[in-house]
Order: structure tokens, then C-alpha cells, then sequence
């Protein structure tokens, strides 16, 4: 075995086992970011964004299934989350669907936004904007 270490095989051999170790330890992205339609690099730790004397939330929507059970675990994961029937709103609701308006600005909301994207149900979360909305 002394021998076999000492070889020229070792040496890419364990570089290749060196390489692997490296691999599984790199933290993979939370599941479920490419769902989300709006800049999180613009929003702050504390959920806002924008110049510092005018500071604001994001609101942003979803749609999920229109069950008891998938209305109850979205509140559970975000507690801001509000619920709005028979509209398709931005995320395109379907009439199986039920459209969620959740917000940035409360604690570990980051968090909260990646559990619900990387529900299998949750197609995409889309930024709720202001005023008047311009359609192509």
C-alpha cells in the first residue's frame, strides 16, 4: 500500500478524491430560486429597498392550490401571507388556484420566501408593483 501511495498514480488519484470531498461539501442553493421573478440582491437584510430617507417593502404573489391544507401550510410559512379568491393577479391564478399577497418587511423574510418557493406547488412568485400596470 506504502508503495502504491508513492506511485505516479496517487497523486491525480488523490487530487480526484480531494476534488470530490471539495464537491460535497459546497452548500447548494436553496431549491426553488430560479421561481422567483424580481431582484433579491436590491432588497436589504431587513426586507427593504430603495434610498435610504425612502425605504419600502416589497409585496410580491404567488398562487398555490385552493385547499384548506395548502392554504394552512402557507400561513404557517409565512405569516404575512394573505389570500385572495377569484383573482388571477400577476402570478396568473388559475380557477384551482388561489392568488397569496405576502411582504418583505418582517423578520427572516428571505427565509420564508425561499420555503415557499421550493414548494413543488409554487410555479413562481412575482413582485406585486405599484401603481398602474402597463401590459404589452
Amino acid at each position: 500500500m506504502v508503495a502504491w501511495l508513492q506511485s505516479d498514480r496517487a497523486m491525480p488519484f488523490c487530487a480526484w478524491c480531494a476534488v470530490l470531498l471539495l464537491a460535497a461539501c459546497v452548500t447548494q442553493a436553496p431549491k426553488g430560486l430560479e421561481k422567483i421573478r424580481f431582484d433579491l440582491k436590491k432588497i436589504d437584510p431587513n426586507g427593504l429597498e430603495g434610498p435610504p430617507a425612502g425605504k419600502r417593502e416589497i409585496q410580491y404573489q404567488f398562487c398555490v392550490p385552493n385547499t384548506e391544507a395548502r392554504r394552512l401550510e402557507i400561513a404557517e410559512l409565512d405569516p404575512t401571507a394573505r389570500f385572495e379568491s377569484e383573482v388571477a393577479g400577476r402570478a396568473g391564478c388559475t380557477a384551482d388556484e388561489i392568488l397569496v399577497h405576502a411582504r418583505t418587511g418582517a423578520p427572516n423574510w428571505r427565509g420564508r420566501m425561499e420555503a415557499v418557493a421550493a414548494l413543488p406547488y409554487v410555479k413562481s412568485i412575482r413582485r406585486t408593483p405599484y401603481g398602474p400596470i402597463s401590459q404589452p
